[in-house]
């Protein structure tokens, strides 16, 4: 059975640094009242690049990390909720900009926090269905190489470049110190492919550094660790819920928290001025707005739910996983969640402090700093959670 593999990944963090101590002094309150609610110390802004040139230049970095050609790719995925401009896609733009095949799938995709997990998930179902190669003239007689034949299309590449790439800064409200104290700019990138595992490649002895993931495989029920003799699997959960009134963007809608309008907000800050192709009037251009207790309550609700059943479709145990990698949205969320779970400090990895919420951006960016840090070794368990937006929800298990 094919399982997912993620065979690289990059990240990249825009140069201007945003401390507590530069917020805090313009929302006239103190950097200890931003790190006590958040858990954030700083975060970065993209005061000269945009979500194409972040998202470009975390991709490029995946390629390299892995050792991977641009003709190599066959769809390239950007998840995204803070687009340069409603069109083209993002996505298109980075073919151009790596200079990927002009006959990849390109195309956005917005979900929110949950983007990458979802664009992830997209991904797979299509190097799935994508065939090896695909005949376009019927008169091929079937002796003839079809990778040489007249009118025959080889269809070699079955990797995908998945990004996510935020420029939430743009669209934050910095008068709203409920969310303008949470929000970062950045982008991360993974090249994925389908992978027929053997047992020898989804349990390595020695737990040597690896680059990419493959997916979990059903695991002992008794000992709850995983069975070297089983077929590899990419187990995913996930959801989603209407409601545009918890979390969103809106142009005409309020903070639930703050209570302040939004409507004339420039969000004319720190040089993050809104993209000229989405700006037009800039008054009512739309902002970030969220009722952050609901929002708290939804995830320390959802995340739990999501590893108990990966947990079960994978006949694990938490004990079995080496790695929990959690949406950086807030630190308080962080806490609950792995107290709740009983999930110890040392399986859970968070870059929360250095760049805020990034918000689709966390998890790839997360996963970047792992490898660089050689935290990741083959054959080890990563449960991977995110939530946002939406309301959506997902979660992945998978084998480094």
């Amino acid at each position: 059975m094919s399982g997912l593999r993620i065979a690289s990944v990059g990240k990249y963090l825009p140069p201007t640094v945003l401390g507590n101590h530069e917020l805090a002094a313009k929302l006239q309150v103190s950097e200890e009242w931003i790190l006590s609610r958040t858990g954030i110390i700083s975060r970065h802004l993209a005061t000269d690049d945009t979500v194409v040139s972040m998202a470009a230049k975390a991709g490029r970095e995946a390629l390299v990390v892995g050792g991977i050609s641009p003709e190599e790719i066959g769809v390239v995925i950007v998840a995204t909720s803070t687009p340069d401009s409603l069109s083209p896609a993002a996505a298109c733009l980075v073919q151009r900009e790596l200079g990927l095949p002009e006959d990849v799938i390109a195309f956005d995709l917005s979900c929110g926090c949950a983007g990458f997990l979802t664009a992830l998930q997209t991904a797979q179902g299509l190097l799935t269905t994508m065939p090896e190669a695909v005949a376009t003239d019927a008169a091929i007689s079937a002796t003839c190489d079809p990778a040489t034949a007249h009118g025959f299309t080889a269809m070699p590449r079955k990797k995908a470049l998945v990004i996510a790439s935020e420029r939430c800064s743009t669209y934050l409200n910095w008068s709203d110190r409920s969310t303008c104290i949470l929000f970062g700019d950045g982008a991360g990138a993974a090249v994925v492919e389908l992978e027929e595992a053997t047992a020898a490649d989804q349990l390595d002895a020695d737990r040597q550094p690896a680059a990419g993931i493959s997916p979990t495989e059903t695991a002992s029920a008794t000992a709850g660790q995983p069975d070297p003799g089983s077929e590899p699997l990419f187990h995913l959960v996930g959801g989603t819920c209407g409601n545009a009134e918890m979390l969103g963007i809106t142009a005409d809608g309020s903070s639930a928290d703050s209570g302040n309008d939004t409507s004339s907000v420039t969000n004319e800050v720190y040089g993050c001025e809104p993209p000229a192709a989405l700006a037009g009037a800039k008054e009512g251009f739309p902002v970030i707005t969220m009722n952050g207790a609901e929002v708290f309550k939804f995830a320390v609700t959802k995340i739990p739910q999501m590893i108990d059943e990966l947990l079960r479709k994978a006949n694990l145990t938490a004990q079995g996983v080496d790695h929990f990698v959690f949406h950086q949205a807030n630190g308080r969320i962080l806490r609950y969640v792995c107290e709740k779970q009983g999930v110890p400090e040392e399986k859970v990895f968070s870059d929360l402090q250095k760049y805020g919420n990034t918000a689709a951006a966390s998890i790839p960016i997360t996963l970047a700093d792992m490898g660089e840090q050689g935290l990741l070794h083959r054959g080890e368990t990563v449960l991977l959670a995110s939530y946002g937006a939406g309301l959506a929800w997902r979660a992945a298990l998978l084998r480094w």
